[in-house]
């Protein structure tokens, strides 16, 4: 008679990733967050990176103001490896020529609320009326971003010394207008690079 195993090992789940050919080859997966705000009686005004553009912030646009917005990610339930260029895409309008300005900032938030910078920061200017596209690449410190840590967007913005601009913060992508002469995209987001464990 056969005997019964003692041991009987256990079943793994089944899974299945599938990645971009060149991301294989470079080691790295670009994941996108979408700048938005979320608005409540509770917490007032909280500006967010989501991974999802279903969602519309209470604001399309942030106009008029020179001030520092700090977009966040949720907590990460994984840890994961930040490594080589993010890409910034912010986009916005503006009815002057007078000069405005963004400067960006990645960081990684702790679970104490440290800021621990992942990129220099980078300040990029316009001086034209009409359509705002800033394309901005942050060289990334190779950082593990722990659980329960966050990633931060810093946007700094400099309004123009007459007129008016903005930077969309919509996920969503609905345009808005300035002076109403023309309708402005209102998606901006960052690609941020992680490690591949292969």
């Amino acid at each position: 008679m056969a005997q019964i195993p003692i041991k009987i090992p256990a079943i793994g789940e089944a899974a299945s990733a599938s990645y971009d050919y060149v991301d294989l080859a470079n080691g790295l997966g670009y994941t996108p967050f979408y700048l938005g705000q979320s608005e409540d009686t509770t917490n007032g005004k909280e500006y967010l990176l989501t991974d999802s553009t279903l969602i519309k912030s209470s604001e399309i646009s942030r106009l008029g103001y020179s001030e520092e917005l700090n977009f966040d990610s949720s907590g990460f339930n994984l840890s994961r490896t930040v490594k080589g260029t993010a890409y910034v895409s912010l986009v916005g309008g503006t009815n002057t020529a007078n000069q405005s300005s963004v400067t960006v900032i990645l960081y990684k938030v702790t679970v104490a609320a440290e800021e621990v910078p992942l990129s220099s920061s980078l300040v990029m200017t316009h001086a034209a009326t009409g359509g705002i596209y800033y394309l901005i690449q942050l060289p990334l410190t190779e950082t593990i971003i722990k659980r329960g840590e966050k990633l931060r967007l810093s946007v700094t913005t400099t309004d123009p010394a007459t007129g008016a601009a903005a930077i969309g913060i919509d996920p969503a992508g609905r345009t808005f207008n300035i002076d109403a002469a023309e309708n402005y995209d209102s998606q901006s987001k960052i690609l941020v690079p992680f490690r591949i464990d292969i």
